[in-house]
């Protein structure tokens, strides 16, 4: 691994703290953070589900990348919660998916809709399609690399 240089992680330090303070302010403006008291990660299974219906348990433990059991406690809450229902997978019948209750469904949308007008002002910040790309190929670079 390269050896990163004081003066870059001095930068990194100043440049996130004060992403992190501005994403917050814009989360309070837009009000994303109003999702019935879900936790980020039930809002991911939410999505997931809201843009795949026929996903199954495995994918969703693939796709974010945690344990079962995590997962497991996740759906629980939000069943508990009347957000989504464990179903029998048409896709694979010896597995479980789930499936967005209407007032689940609510949720999703709403957080979808303040989060693609989040995801649009950062984007709309880069000069041109080519910046766009290089910057979401970066931040999923890190992304995958930090463990």
């Amino acid at each position: 691994m390269k050896e990163v240089k004081a003066e870059h992680i001095d930068k990194l330090d100043h440049v996130m703290h004060i992403f992190y303070r501005r994403m917050n302010s814009l989360g309070e403006e837009m009000d994303i953070h109003q999702t019935q008291g879900a936790t980020p990660i039930e809002i991911s299974i939410l999505g997931m589900v809201g843009k795949n219906p026929d996903i199954i348990l495995k994918d969703i433990i693939d796709m974010l990348q945690i344990p079962g059991s995590t997962l497991t406690n996740a759906v629980d809450r939000l069943e508990k919660r009347s957000f989504l229902n464990r179903v029998i997978s048409k896709r694979d019948r010896r597995s479980y998916g789930l499936s967005l209750t209407d007032e689940g469904r609510k949720v999703y949308l709403k957080h979808q809709k303040t989060e693609q007008l989040l995801w649009d002002k950062i984007l709309s910040t880069l000069d041109s399609d080519e910046e766009i790309e290089l910057f979401l190929h970066l931040i999923e670079k890190v992304t995958k690399e930090i463990k």
